[in-house]
């Protein structure tokens, strides 16, 4: 798709200097190159790479929210103990019933 347009000039490593700068830099370029990329898509193409990008957006809200949910869980639960204190404790359990 790309392979035919030359890739925007890459920001030079002397812009490390100013580090700020060089973050401003580099998000014009990936702007340029993400700007080029939409261009060369057809409306079709481009509907679909949208309602993908949409959906992927989505599911990783979904992700991170069941990654904070597990962590307000696992302050609900006892202290960690070391594996041999739990497999301990899981076989007494287990023997005991």
């Amino acid at each position: 798709m790309l392979k035919d347009r030359p890739a925007p000039p890459s920001v030079s490593q002397w812009w490390w200097l100013l580090p700020p700068m060089r973050y401003l830099l580099e998000h014009r370029r990936w702007k340029a190159r993400q700007q080029e990329m939409m261009d060369a898509l057809n409306p079709l193409q481009r509907n679909a790479l949208v309602q993908y990008m949409n959906k992927t957006t989505g599911w990783s809200f979904v992700g991170f929210g069941g990654f904070l949910i597990a962590i307000k869980e696992r302050r609900r639960e006892p202290p960690f103990y070391p594996l041999q204190t739990y497999c301990t404790l899981l076989f007494s359990e287990r023997t005991v019933k």
